[in-house]
């Protein structure tokens, strides 16, 4: 399967486990945000690296404001687990800050 396809995939999977809507503010989401960046292909697809942001939570992950940082990390922890970062961590090789 194409990396098209798969990036579809991994959005309408992503979209659905958080109903469509905004994790940190809670409008409708139109995008979802790379936790670890597009570019690691190990978790590039993985369900744990994603969560639905609208257009400007999502320009303001990016900018890494901290409050929508924390609201990410803090909802992925009760998602997956208080060892939701180390364990995503582990399997991307990459450090989240």
């Amino acid at each position: 399967m194409k990396n098209k396809n798969l990036d579809s995939q991994f959005s309408k999977t992503v979209q659905n486990r958080d109903g469509g809507f905004c994790r940190v503010c809670s409008k409708p989401s139109s995008e979802v945000h790379h936790i670890v960046r597009r570019e690691v292909l190990r978790v590039r697809h993985d369900e744990q690296n994603g969560i639905s942001l609208c257009w400007k939570c999502h320009r303001m992950a990016h900018g890494k404001d901290r409050e929508v940082l924390h609201k990410i990390k803090s909802v992925m922890e009760i998602l997956y687990g208080a060892n939701w970062q180390k364990n995503l961590e582990k399997k991307s090789g990459e450090i989240i800050k």
